[in-house]
Protein backbone atom coordinates (compact mmCIF):
# COMPACT_ATOMS: atom_id res chain seq x y z
CA UNK A 1 0.00 0.00 0.00
CA UNK A 2 1.44 3.36 -0.99
CA UNK A 3 1.50 6.55 1.09
CA UNK A 4 -1.38 8.15 -0.80
CA UNK A 5 -3.63 5.15 -0.14
CA UNK A 6 -2.72 5.22 3.58
CA UNK A 7 -3.51 8.94 3.78
CA UNK A 8 -6.86 8.41 2.04
CA UNK A 9 -7.65 5.50 4.36
CA UNK A 10 -6.75 7.64 7.38
CA UNK A 11 -9.06 10.44 6.24
CA UNK A 12 -11.85 7.94 5.64
CA UNK A 13 -11.44 6.53 9.15
CA UNK A 14 -11.47 10.03 10.63
CA UNK A 15 -14.66 10.86 8.70
CA UNK A 16 -16.33 7.66 9.91
CA UNK A 17 -15.40 8.42 13.50
CA UNK A 18 -16.76 11.96 13.20
CA UNK A 19 -20.01 10.67 11.66
CA UNK A 20 -20.34 8.15 14.49
CA UNK A 21 -19.74 10.85 17.11
CA UNK A 22 -22.30 13.11 15.40
CA UNK A 23 -24.92 10.34 15.37
CA UNK A 24 -24.20 9.52 19.00
CA UNK A 25 -24.58 13.16 20.09
CA UNK A 26 -27.64 13.69 17.91
CA UNK A 27 -29.34 10.67 19.44
CA UNK A 28 -28.43 11.84 22.93
CA UNK A 29 -29.65 15.35 22.15
CA UNK A 30 -33.11 13.99 21.32
CA UNK A 31 -33.16 12.07 24.61
CA UNK A 32 -32.01 15.15 26.54
CA UNK A 33 -34.61 17.40 24.92
CA UNK A 34 -37.39 14.90 25.66
CA UNK A 35 -36.29 14.80 29.30
CA UNK A 36 -36.23 18.61 29.50
CA UNK A 37 -39.66 18.94 27.89
CA UNK A 38 -41.23 16.51 30.37
CA UNK A 39 -39.38 17.83 33.42
CA UNK A 40 -41.34 19.41 36.24
CA UNK A 41 -39.47 22.10 38.14
CA UNK A 42 -39.73 21.15 41.83
CA UNK A 43 -42.18 23.19 43.88
CA UNK A 44 -39.38 23.91 46.39
CA UNK A 45 -37.54 25.85 43.65
CA UNK A 46 -40.68 27.74 42.66
CA UNK A 47 -41.30 28.61 46.32
CA UNK A 48 -37.81 30.14 46.53
CA UNK A 49 -38.38 32.05 43.29
CA UNK A 50 -41.85 33.40 44.17
CA UNK A 51 -40.84 36.00 46.81
CA UNK A 52 -38.69 37.80 44.23
CA UNK A 53 -41.72 38.31 41.95
CA UNK A 54 -44.84 37.71 44.08
CA UNK A 55 -47.27 39.33 41.61
CA UNK A 56 -46.70 36.89 38.76
CA UNK A 57 -49.71 34.91 37.58
CA UNK A 58 -49.74 31.15 37.12
CA UNK A 59 -49.68 31.69 33.34
CA UNK A 60 -46.61 33.92 33.63
CA UNK A 61 -44.87 31.32 35.82
CA UNK A 62 -45.57 28.68 33.17
CA UNK A 63 -43.99 30.94 30.54
CA UNK A 64 -40.92 31.45 32.73
CA UNK A 65 -40.55 27.68 33.14
CA UNK A 66 -40.99 27.26 29.37
CA UNK A 67 -38.34 29.93 28.82
CA UNK A 68 -35.96 28.08 31.14
CA UNK A 69 -36.53 24.86 29.19
CA UNK A 70 -35.89 26.64 25.87
CA UNK A 71 -32.65 28.04 27.30
CA UNK A 72 -31.46 24.61 28.47
CA UNK A 73 -32.45 22.99 25.16
CA UNK A 74 -30.33 25.62 23.42
CA UNK A 75 -27.38 24.38 25.49
CA UNK A 76 -28.13 20.84 24.32
CA UNK A 77 -28.21 21.96 20.69
CA UNK A 78 -24.95 23.87 21.02
CA UNK A 79 -23.28 20.81 22.52
CA UNK A 80 -24.55 18.69 19.62
CA UNK A 81 -23.35 21.05 16.90
CA UNK A 82 -20.10 22.17 18.55
CA UNK A 83 -18.90 19.10 20.40
CA UNK A 84 -15.58 20.44 21.69
CA UNK A 85 -16.10 24.17 22.22
CA UNK A 86 -19.80 25.00 22.20
CA UNK A 87 -20.77 28.67 22.38
CA UNK A 88 -22.60 29.54 25.58
CA UNK A 89 -26.00 31.10 24.99
CA UNK A 90 -26.63 34.41 26.77
CA UNK A 91 -29.64 34.88 29.03
CA UNK A 92 -32.13 37.42 27.59
CA UNK A 93 -34.59 37.42 30.54
CA UNK A 94 -34.22 38.52 34.16
CA UNK A 95 -37.16 36.33 35.15
CA UNK A 96 -35.74 33.18 33.60
CA UNK A 97 -32.30 34.10 34.92
CA UNK A 98 -33.69 34.33 38.47
CA UNK A 99 -35.38 30.94 38.13
CA UNK A 100 -32.12 29.44 36.84
CA UNK A 101 -30.23 31.01 39.75
CA UNK A 102 -32.67 29.71 42.37
CA UNK A 103 -32.58 26.27 40.77
CA UNK A 104 -28.76 26.23 40.74
CA UNK A 105 -28.69 26.92 44.50
CA UNK A 106 -30.31 23.54 45.15
CA UNK A 107 -27.14 21.67 44.21
CA UNK A 108 -28.45 18.13 44.50
CA UNK A 109 -31.61 18.70 42.43
CA UNK A 110 -29.81 20.94 39.93
CA UNK A 111 -26.91 18.54 39.42
CA UNK A 112 -29.33 15.64 38.88
CA UNK A 113 -31.31 17.72 36.40
CA UNK A 114 -28.19 18.79 34.47
CA UNK A 115 -26.87 15.23 34.33
CA UNK A 116 -30.13 13.98 32.83
CA UNK A 117 -30.77 17.05 30.65
CA UNK A 118 -27.24 17.66 29.33
CA UNK A 119 -25.01 14.83 30.44
CA UNK A 120 -22.92 17.31 32.45
CA UNK A 121 -23.31 20.22 34.85
CA UNK A 122 -23.59 23.76 33.54
CA UNK A 123 -22.70 26.46 35.99
CA UNK A 124 -24.97 29.39 36.54
CA UNK A 125 -23.63 32.62 35.00
CA UNK A 126 -25.28 35.85 36.18
CA UNK A 127 -26.97 37.90 33.50
CA UNK A 128 -24.90 40.66 31.88
CA UNK A 129 -26.61 43.84 30.80
CA UNK A 130 -25.86 46.99 28.88
CA UNK A 131 -23.34 45.55 26.47
CA UNK A 132 -23.33 43.17 23.57
CA UNK A 133 -23.23 39.81 25.25
CA UNK A 134 -21.44 37.00 23.45
CA UNK A 135 -23.96 34.25 22.97
CA UNK A 136 -27.02 36.48 22.53
CA UNK A 137 -26.97 35.64 18.82
CA UNK A 138 -26.99 31.93 19.71
CA UNK A 139 -30.07 32.14 21.93
CA UNK A 140 -31.79 34.55 19.50
CA UNK A 141 -31.45 32.13 16.58
CA UNK A 142 -32.40 29.11 18.69
CA UNK A 143 -35.42 30.81 20.30
CA UNK A 144 -36.68 32.04 16.95
CA UNK A 145 -36.22 28.59 15.43
CA UNK A 146 -38.14 26.95 18.28
CA UNK A 147 -41.11 29.23 17.68
CA UNK A 148 -40.99 29.36 13.87
CA UNK A 149 -39.95 33.02 13.84
CA UNK A 150 -37.75 34.42 11.06
CA UNK A 151 -34.71 35.57 13.03
CA UNK A 152 -33.81 38.18 10.38
CA UNK A 153 -37.27 39.70 10.02
CA UNK A 154 -39.22 38.79 13.16
CA UNK A 155 -42.93 39.60 13.38
CA UNK A 156 -42.89 38.98 17.13
CA UNK A 157 -40.34 38.43 19.85
CA UNK A 158 -39.66 34.87 20.97
CA UNK A 159 -40.77 34.00 24.50
CA UNK A 160 -37.34 34.40 26.12
CA UNK A 161 -37.03 37.92 24.73
CA UNK A 162 -40.62 38.98 25.45
CA UNK A 163 -41.34 37.60 28.90
CA UNK A 164 -39.85 40.38 31.07
CA UNK A 165 -41.74 43.03 29.16
CA UNK A 166 -44.98 41.01 29.13
CA UNK A 167 -44.75 40.53 32.91
CA UNK A 168 -43.96 44.23 33.34
CA UNK A 169 -41.32 43.59 35.98
CA UNK A 170 -39.27 46.45 37.34
CA UNK A 171 -35.97 46.79 35.45
CA UNK A 172 -36.87 43.89 33.18
CA UNK A 173 -35.02 43.41 29.94
CA UNK A 174 -36.85 44.73 26.91
CA UNK A 175 -36.11 44.32 23.23
CA UNK A 176 -37.08 46.32 20.18
CA UNK A 177 -38.75 44.04 17.66
CA UNK A 178 -37.61 46.09 14.68
CA UNK A 179 -33.89 45.97 15.50
CA UNK A 180 -33.56 42.54 17.17
CA UNK A 181 -32.78 40.64 13.98
CA UNK A 182 -30.28 43.31 12.96
CA UNK A 183 -28.74 43.70 16.40
CA UNK A 184 -27.01 40.33 16.25
CA UNK A 185 -26.01 40.52 12.61
CA UNK A 186 -28.83 38.56 10.99
CA UNK A 187 -29.88 41.05 8.35
CA UNK A 188 -31.37 39.76 5.10
CA UNK A 189 -29.70 41.29 2.08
Amino acid sequence: MNIEALVNLSFLLIELILVFIGIKYSSRAAEYKNFIEGYTVPSSILEKFHPHYPDLTKEQMEKIISGFKIFIKCYVSMNTIHIYAPPIPAMPSKLVDKLWHEFSLDELEYNQFCSKALGHIIHYHPIKEGIYVKGMDVIWQYSCGQEGIDDCNPKKLPLLFAIDQEAAIENGLTYDLISCGKKWGFVSI
